[in-house]
Order: C-alpha cells, then sequence, then structure tokens
C-alpha cells in the first residue's frame, strides 16, 4: 500500500484482507495464464511460455518468490498445485514425461528453470554473458529448456 501510494484500510475495502488481495492477483494471473499456456501446447513449447512471459512481466514471479521467501503458502495454493500436477500426470500419460519421473519433482523442476534467472539475473549473467532480462538470453535459454524438458520423455539407460 505505502509503494503504491495507498491508504492501506483501501485493501481492506476493496479486498476484504491482504489474502483477498492475493486471491485477486492469483485470479488476475490465472486469467493471464489462460491466454499463453492453452493445455493442448506440447510441454516443451509451454515451458517456454511460462519463461517467456515471467522475463517479459515478472511480478508474478515475484509474488512467488516473495512468499516462498516468507515461506507464506497462498490461499487455495493447495487446489492450485494440485490442478498443476494433475497436468503433469496427463502428459506422463501422453508420453511427454516418462513413466520414472515423479511428477511432483518435474513440476518444481520446470518452475525452477523459468524462476532461476529471474531469482538470479547475476548468476545467469555470469553464466550466459548476458543480461538475462535481453532478447537473446531468451532465445538461448529457452532452446536449451525446450531441449532439456524434451529428454523428460526418454527412457533411462538401463
Amino acid at each position: 500500500a505505502q509503494r503504491a501510494g495507498v491508504n492501506k484500510q483501501l485493501i481492506n475495502y476493496y479486498f476484504g484482507s491482504k489474502e483477498g488481495l492475493y486471491l485477486a492477483v492469483q485470479q488476475a494471473w490465472l486469467d493471464r495464464e489462460a491466454d499463453f499456456a492453452p493445455p493442448d501446447l506440447p510441454l516443451t513449447e509451454l515451458v517456454v511460455r511460462y519463461l517467456e512471459d515471467a522475463v517479459r512481466d515478472p511480478r508474478a514471479l515475484r509474488l512467488l518468490l516473495w512468499r516462498g521467501l516468507a515461506d507464506d503458502g497462498a490461499p487455495g495454493g493447495d487446489r492450485t498445485r494440485q490442478a498443476d500436477l494433475d497436468q503433469v500426470r496427463a502428459r506422463q500419460a501422453a508420453g511427454e514425461v516418462g513413466d520414472g519421473l515423479d511428477p511432483a519433482a518435474v513440476l518444481l523442476a520446470g518452475m525452477g528453470m523459468i524462476a532461476a534467472p529471474l531469482a538470479m539475473p547475476q548468476v545467469a549473467r555470469e553464466l550466459f554473458g548476458l543480461d538475462p532480462a535481453s532478447e537473446e538470453f531468451l532465445t538461448r535459454y529457452a532452446e536449451q529448456i525446450r531441449r532439456i524438458v524434451a529428454r523428460l520423455a526418454d527412457k533411462p539407460a538401463s
């Protein structure tokens, strides 16, 4: 409220509480997500779409990271994560994710690949020699993510 230059009581007036504000932000995110992440998109492209969205507008990811640093669970987060896990399981059943992989680990690793350049821009600059907000970084990193995600369907070596 202070950074936005509004009275803190306005949050309670419009949203009922801090949690109400978070739920409104979460709904705005879900609406935006529906525009760029159709469920029929191949997993390799879906992950890149999330990356592109996060780089172009990092506010949702920053909120997620902030809540993580505070170890503050999101209201309704269990339902959202369960839906995400169900989607990974469906992709596993379709052969996009290997049978031996835990959907929870796949989801968390995917989120980590997307979040890493925004959470640790200095590390991304040191490793790639590029600004993680640049189109050159996005193109190069997105191609590597496509390759990594494509390997999730590979059968493990015996």
